[in-house]
């Protein structure tokens, strides 16, 4: 994947503008705290001016900026360290200003200690193999409650494709928040307002030879941290500018007018790599599709090979963060990110005679679309896509043991920027996948032997409930492959026991289902009171659902795939009892989610069958109430019982 992309433009984390930091800042503490009673910090400036200048040859273009922070608790002891991110490649930081400004004597006068060692690193990044990363960072010294950081700073920016947004929230409050971007005539500015909760104000100011465009925002409390929730980019209020063209010395240069303008600047990039024809890609290509006819499998069998055989691993590094490395490199080092795979994909089925083409697309953590935003800021993956039977099919190389024909999860629903050849793209949608593609089934038999448990199950995955097992399950030997599985299996109670699991002989097979077989005993199970013996047929409990906090929660809740879990129990009435009562048909069905639960008696047995599902990738705020009774719906149907009584002889 490629974060490069995606990181960056949120490296502004608190710090942002043009302030005097030498100056002593002002504010109400006892009144501020009142206010954030359960709040560590408050920002109370956070500003950022972006000037765009002339030069000789082309645009020079700084941004300068500022912050305040306010520590309300004795926690501001651990917020000593500060980072500012930049890319070497990219940018150039300079002229930083820290200072801790702490409460003397009674409070009312603030003393100001300066940072004096600002060091210079490479932070290590588990994600990413190599990048041209930089990190500017210090210790704020002495800070304490009461104590306000602050920090100016200017920024060189080399490429113009690349202005960060300026988000006015963040998870802490913040009293005032100001973006400026200043711009001479010859350069046409576009912006794009993120603002779901109406905090940001715009104005413009005319300049003798330019113009400033002003976005404000005032006092708000924060965001709150949420599991489950979007990215950031969804609620935090922020504007996104980028800058359409440029005229120097009478000639026009087209930057990001549309997503053409994009699309052009993204083939000039791929078009620096030579792609030439190479015998041992065409030899790979031959032999992994001889004697396959069907189009279907020979992409079949280069996907899978790709998958398998070249390692991912994030670079980084500059343009190369951008740039696809030679599909010949990638082959003879076997591995590569997500553009090198995309390529040497390519390569392989073009010498195997199928079309494909290269992928620019955003994951889900990504709010926007190109023709809202057509920036590099609506993109941080590259992927592959084939035609087949006048339908677009995405080949994720970097998803490991992805079946054919599903899109990779994190980019269901979103926007593909597919490009067809130098001039020529198109832009479709990726499906997102229906819940009957994703089902994780069990069939379990059990019976009751000397007052515990005994019987055997078979479970069944498809979709990505089946890509998620077999990574799971391959960073394994055999041996702790049985342990994972006795472990994840979750029957009864903390007292079972699997035995003789047994993988089917396919299970490797992205083509079928992941099945497995097991024993398995508990004990404690049952209850019996009197002549009555009560069990509970729920015996593998569902996945985790968790009822919603209406009145707290503020975001929606994000659901990975659409899905089903089937249950399916079979339960053999013990000699000598008969059945007294078994639940009833328990059913709820919203849009997006739904339980189904039944049971029946025939004969000597009695078998319940659970169905729960979701089929949506979010739940809204207005569908938090029926959520919650889905949830109540889904525990109180775990815990019914069936009830056994003993016959009169």
């Amino acid at each position: 994947m490629m974060s490069h992309l995606n990181r960056i433009f949120i490296l502004i984390v608190f710090c942002v503008g043009c302030i005097e930091s030498n100056a002593q800042p002002t504010f109400n503490f006892q009144e501020l705290q009142k206010l954030y009673p359960e709040k560590d910090a408050i920002i109370l400036n956070q500003t950022e001016h972006l000037e765009i200048k002339n030069i000789q040859k082309g645009l020079k273009i700084e941004t300068s900026r500022s912050s305040d922070i306010l520590y309300l608790t004795e926690k501001a002891s651990h917020l000593l360290n500060k980072s500012i991110f930049f890319y070497d490649n990219f940018s150039l930081v300079h002229d930083i200003n820290a200072n801790s400004w702490i409460p003397d004597g009674d409070g009312k006068k603030l003393k100001k200690i300066s940072v004096e060692n600002i060091y210079t690193r490479k932070p290590v990044n588990d994600n990413v193999f190599y990048d041209d990363i930089k990190e500017k960072y210090f210790l704020y010294p002495s800070l304490k409650k009461g104590a306000v950081s602050s920090l100016t700073y200017s920024e060189d920016i080399f490429d113009p494709h690349f202005l960060s947004p300026f988000y006015f929230g963040t998870y802490a409050p913040c009293e005032n928040a100001e973006f400026r971007i200043t711009f001479p005539d010859n350069v046409k500015i576009r912006y794009v307002i993120k603002d779901p909760s109406s905090h940001i104000n715009f104005s413009e100011e005319k300049l003798r030879n330019g113009t400033t465009y002003i976005f404000k925002s005032g006092r708000h409390a924060g965001f709150a941290m949420e599991e489950d929730a979007p990215n950031s980019s969804y609620f935090l209020p922020h504007v996104i500018v980028y800058i359409e063209s440029y005229t120097v010395n009478g000639v026009e240069t087209k930057n990001l007018a549309d997503v053409s303008g994009l699309y052009t600047w993204y083939r000039e990039l791929i078009g620096r790599m030579k792609n030439e024809d190479r015998i041992e890609l065409k030899e790979l290509s031959d032999s992994l599709t001889k004697n396959i006819s069907d189009p279907v499998e020979k992409i079949k069998v280069v996907y899978y090979w790709v998958q398998d055989k070249i390692k991912y691993i994030a670079f980084e590094e500059g343009l190369g963060g951008f740039i696809p490395r030679e599909p010949i490199d990638t082959y003879n080092k076997r591995f590569g990110d997500c553009k090198d795979k995309s390529m040497i994909m390519n390569a392989l089925l073009g010498y195997a005679g199928i079309d494909a083409y290269p992928v620019w697309i955003g994951t889900r953590d990504i709010p926007y679309s190109y023709k809202d935003v057509p920036t590099p800021q609506s993109d941080n993956h590259m992927i592959s896509a084939v035609k087949i039977n006048n339908e677009w099919v995405f080949l994720d190389g970097t998803s490991v043991h992805l079946e054919y024909g599903i899109p990779s999860s994190m980019i269901q629903g979103k926007e593909a920027l597919i490009g067809l050849n130098k001039e020529t793209f198109e832009i479709q949608k990726v499906p997102e996948v229906s819940r009957s593609k994703n089902i994780v089934r069990d069939k379990i038999t059990f019976a009751i032997e000397n007052d515990k448990i005994q019987g055997s199950g078979v479970t069944a995955t498809s979709g990505y409930f089946k890509q998620i097992l077999f990574y799971n399950i391959s960073q394994f030997s055999s041996d702790k492959r049985s342990q994972y599985i006795n472990k994840s299996l979750a029957l009864g109670n903390n007292k079972y026991e699997a035995s003789d699991i047994i993988f089917a002989k396919n299970y490797e097979n992205r083509d079928s289902l992941l099945e497995y077989s097991y024993r398995f005993s508990v004990e404690d199970y049952i209850t019996k009171f009197d002549d009555n013996i009560y069990v509970n047929l729920n015996i593998k409990k569902p996945g985790s659902y968790t009822k919603i906090d209406i009145e707290k929660r503020f975001s929606e809740k994000v659901i990975e795939f659409r899905n089903s879990e089937i249950l399916e129990t079979t339960f053999e009435i013990p000699a000598g009892y008969e059945v007294v009562s078994i639940p009833k048909k328990k059913e709820f069905n919203e849009k997006g989610f739904g339980i189904k639960v039944t049971y029946e008696n025939i004969g000597k047995e009695i078998k319940m069958i659970r169905e729960i599902y979701l089929d949506s990738l979010s739940i809204k705020k207005e569908e938090f109430t029926q959520w919650n009774k889905f949830v109540t719906i889904v525990n109180e149907s775990g815990k019914e019982l069936i009830i056994l009584k003993k016959r009169i002889q």
